[in-house]
């Protein structure tokens, strides 16, 4: 199942409508579950976010659940209302910190950098997309989901030439709406991906740790690593990192394949 959050009821009645979900939870944070889908409203704010997705992995077990998405409305400087990105870099004002969601997906439409503020940003100086979860979204799942499958959908809502003073209700339910197919196309990915895990990825893990020492850590890091490369198509040779001799290395090769493989899609 994947997880799917929105910060406000608005923004979640025409996913709630069009997937037919039914509420299973009240309080502290209401919740909603459909066909291989559950949605949480978490309310406005990263911490209110973090809280929310916290709360739900706690409450429902995280063993259900093989992807999250953040989808919501968002502020941009010069973008045009009603397109829908997906994120590719997280930016925290509050903290400085950056992150980078993977594009394992291979996304093919339209993607930009989302900067999370902790309070309403009416100033459009910052030429990218703009909310007030997406960063506490991306944390909170990160401690319960492979980043492959963690993403943020954002429908811009206001800018420069029409700033946020002018949303209604009524704009961001047809913003929402208009956007379930790419909703849709999103979630398809995120199956798609976990579908795509195959089983010899464990074999290839047994024979490599049982030739070169790793640590319990540095199995979990080597998993991640050959299951993005399994995901982008990467080719490796299991017979030449072990040739490397030392885990460090074999994870710092298999580092540099991923990398080219991305800047190949």
């Amino acid at each position: 199942m994947i997880l799917i959050t929105t910060a406000t009821q608005v923004e979640a009645r025409p996913i709630i409508d069009f997937f037919r979900m039914k509420r299973i939870h009240k309080a502290p944070f209401s919740i909603y579950e459909g066909n291989q889908l559950f949605l949480i409203i978490t309310t406005i704010g990263k911490l209110a976010c973090i809280s929310a997705v916290s709360y739900f992995f706690g409450k429902f077990g995280h063993n259900k659940v093989t992807g999250a998405i953040n989808i919501g409305i968002s502020g941009h400087k010069s973008k045009p209302i009603g397109d829908a990105l997906l994120v590719h870099k997280i930016y925290d004002d509050d903290t400085t910190k950056t992150t980078y969601p993977s594009m394992a997906i291979r996304w093919k439409g339209n993607t930009d950098e989302l900067t999370t503020f902790s309070k309403p940003h009416l100033d459009y100086s910052k030429n990218t997309l703009m909310d007030m979860e997406g960063a506490g979204f991306f944390y909170a799942c990160l401690n319960f989901l492979n980043i492959d499958v963690i993403h943020s959908l954002k429908i811009i809502s206001d800018n420069q030439d029409r700033p946020a003073n002018f949303i209604d209700k009524d704009t961001v339910i047809s913003l929402i709406k208009n956007h379930i197919p790419t909703l849709q196309k999103l979630i398809d990915s995120i199956f798609k991906i976990n579908s795509a895990l195959p089983e010899e990825n464990q074999i290839e893990i047994d024979y490599i740790t049982e030739k070169i020492h790793f640590t319990e850590t540095e199995k979990v890091k080597l998993k991640e690593l050959l299951e993005r490369a399994v995901l982008l198509e990467v080719k490796y040779k299991k017979d030449k990192l072990i040739e490397l001799n030392s885990a460090k290395k074999i994870i710092n090769n298999l580092k540099v394949l991923i990398e080219n493989g991305y800047n190949l899609h």
